[in-house]
């Protein structure tokens, strides 16, 4: 058996909207979020494991820091908090619609230092739409859809969690000196339903 501990950053929103126009509000946020706290992921095996024996061997004769025990593998992160902005607009359509849009371009937690595979998320784009419906004084439906989508190009030897130049980095290195290019895009939907009774 093998545990982590995982612990989720804390971070603080702050936001405003603006009436600009009788039907068409503007909103602004500001997030700021601690993905410092994971400076590394541990696992903790409840018996040695003939790899990591072998690992923590190297990493002694090496002088690297040392990222393994005999029962215990430590991944580098190193990453960094976050500040970001948003902006997004409301337009009341009638009574009982609201259209939503809005845009994000969110700064990357990762460095490119610290970038692989395991989180393929370097600075990213957020588009999102949707709508509110309300269908009676006492019942209503949001919706939304959003994409997002990064690309980061690592040049060879530039990130010490994938593809480091360092000798004797063996616990994750997958990509020894070779640059790489990660591509990600995500779909995100919501959906809420409000009844008051």
């Amino acid at each position: 058996t093998v545990e982590l501990e995982y612990i989720m950053p804390q971070n603080i929103a702050f936001g405003t909207s603006v009436k600009v126009l009788p039907n068409l509000k503007i909103n602004f946020d500001v997030r700021w979020v601690e993905y410092s706290v994971w400076d590394e992921l541990e696992f903790e095996f409840s018996d040695s494991v003939d790899f990591l024996n072998l690992s923590s061997v190297i990493y002694s004769v090496s002088g690297l820091k040392d990222n393994a025990d005999p029962d215990a593998m430590r991944i580098r992160r190193a990453y960094e908090d976050t500040w970001s902005i948003a902006i997004g607009a409301e337009y009341q359509l009638n009574d009982n619609v609201v259209l939503r849009a809005g845009y994000e371009p969110r700064e990357g937690a990762i460095p490119k230092s610290s970038a692989d595979l395991l989180f393929p998320i370097g600075d990213a784009d957020l588009f999102t739409a949707g709508f509110g419906w309300q269908l009676s004084s006492t019942t209503r439906v949001d919706a939304a859809f959003g994409v997002l989508y990064s690309e980061q190009n690592i040049a060879a030897c530039e990130s010490k969690n994938a593809n480091s130049c360092q000798e004797g980095d063996v616990v994750y290195n997958p990509y020894y000196s070779m640059p790489f290019k990660t591509e990600t895009t995500a779909y995100i939907g919501a959906l809420s339903f409000d009844k008051k009774f």
